[in-house]
């Protein structure tokens, strides 16, 4: 993600199960607004650990000022919980950190709602995608499991949903040369495997809500452009995790307004405009209902290096009837704005925008955040002459699996 409580601590059968402190899902007039949380807990300290996300975290911003201001307000913390560097069986010459365990603790001694973000090991992805599906399984159970034990209350589970080779080849064709992604999306057409791993993921869900414990996802803003022509080619071409309305029970997409420049410190910008953001919030809305909600990003890269585009922006997803969202990151917000900034930020989102300032919000699109419109949909109709042309040279010519339902029914079981 680049990116996402209660007082006393609940036994074992219910802390992996807690609905207490859930996140809101009702659609526009939810008279609480809309609940601003952080990203949190994936700044590391540094070390000599072959995988740099083994090494301790980073907690000097966990301050008793910051926890003032996360327990007055509620807001919430999307906590960074890594498969074997947190929980699970750790590999072999890797001590497994223990620290996240008294953040988590503390939030729930505090009524701090608790997101987990789980990602994985370096090794095994960093993210969950359509080549290492097979592994969310085993890592819902020992996460389940790991919670029971440790005896911790979470709001919701959430899973960072992306894609397996980086970001390089679609910064390469943001600025012009598409070569490296036309031919990774070439090799990763697999429109069967494509069906094995959305299944996987939808049986793993099935799995966390026999055993009480709510399952989400946080995919890529663009992977919702792929929508548009009711298929999920583009999906397939990147490997990314498709997701189907009411398989997961929410899905915060990534609508980052503002990237990283691709290399680091090169003067590019890329501001898409507030604008940007509102147009991912109205999608997922639209193809996901009230769980289709957004996460908010970069906190610290210009425009939001400064406070009033990032308000601006969290009243504006308030005004059009966002009930959740997560910004990117919670250090960068601390290390950029402070506590007062932190404070600010989340009292915006019971500050909702309307009249004529939430619609020039919601229609200020910058002409970089146009091209990334005309990209995406380029990407998207590429990917679906890829299927049927790799399809065919493989004897068997298809079109790219229909969405929503073209890998078979994905709602799994009910929540218990």
């Amino acid at each position: 993600m680049v990116c996402c409580l209660f007082v006393g601590f609940a036994p074992p059968s219910v802390a992996a199960s807690s609905t207490e402190g859930a996140l809101p899902t009702s659609g526009r007039g939810n008279a609480l607004g809309a609940q601003v949380g952080f990203a949190a807990g994936d700044i590391d300290t540094g070390c000599l650990a072959r995988d740099p996300t083994f090494c301790p975290r980073n907690t000097k911003n966990y301050t008793p000022a910051v926890w003032r201001v996360l327990e007055s307000t509620h807001a919430a913390l999307y906590m960074n919980i890594e498969y074997m560097a947190d929980f699970g069986p750790p590999p072999p010459g890797s001590p497994q950190r223990t620290d996240v365990v008294p953040l988590i603790q503390t939030a729930n001694h505090l009524g701090v709602p608790i997101v987990a973000w789980i990602t994985l090991p370096v090794a095994e992805g960093t993210f969950f995608d359509e080549q290492n599906a097979f592994l969310a399984p085993k890592v819902i159970e020992d996460f389940h499991d790991w919670v029971a034990t440790q005896r911790l209350a979470i709001s919701d589970t959430m899973l960072d949903l992306e894609i397996p080779t980086g970001y390089q080849p679609i910064a390469d064709a943001l600025s012009g040369n598409p070569s490296t992604l036309e031919g990774m999306m070439r090799a990763n057409v697999d429109p069967v495997g494509q069906c094995r791993a959305m299944l996987t993921y939808r049986d793993t869900i099935s799995w966390a809500h026999e055993h009480g414990m709510s399952l989400s996802g946080t995919p890529v803003n663009f992977s919702i452009d792929d929508l548009a022509d009711a298929n999920m080619g583009m999906h397939d071409a990147l490997d990314m995790p498709p997701y189907a309305p009411g398989e997961f029970d929410h899905t915060w997409i990534q609508a980052y307004r503002t990237e990283p420049p691709v290399p680091p410190g090169t003067p590019v910008d890329f501001d898409f405009g507030s604008g940007y953001v509102a147009h991912y919030y109205k999608l997922a809305q639209h193809y996901l209902g009230p769980t289709g909600q957004v996460g908010i990003g970069n906190i610290g890269i210009p425009p939001y290096d400064t406070l009033g585009p990032v308000v601006n922006d969290v009243r504006m997803l308030a005004g059009m009837g966002a009930t959740s969202l997560f910004l990117y990151d919670f250090d960068a917000t601390i290390n950029t704005f402070g506590v007062s900034g932190l404070q600010a930020i989340i009292r915006a989102g019971s500050d909702p925008l309307g009249g004529a300032p939430l619609t020039t919000a919601e229609s200020s699109i910058t002409p970089e955040g146009n091209g990334a419109f005309k990209l995406f949909t380029t990407l998207n109709e590429l990917a679906n002459v890829l299927t049927l042309a790799v399809t065919a040279s493989e004897g068997h010519p298809r079109q790219a699996n229909a969405w929503p339902g073209g890998c078979g029914p994905m709602l799994p079981a009910p929540l218990r």
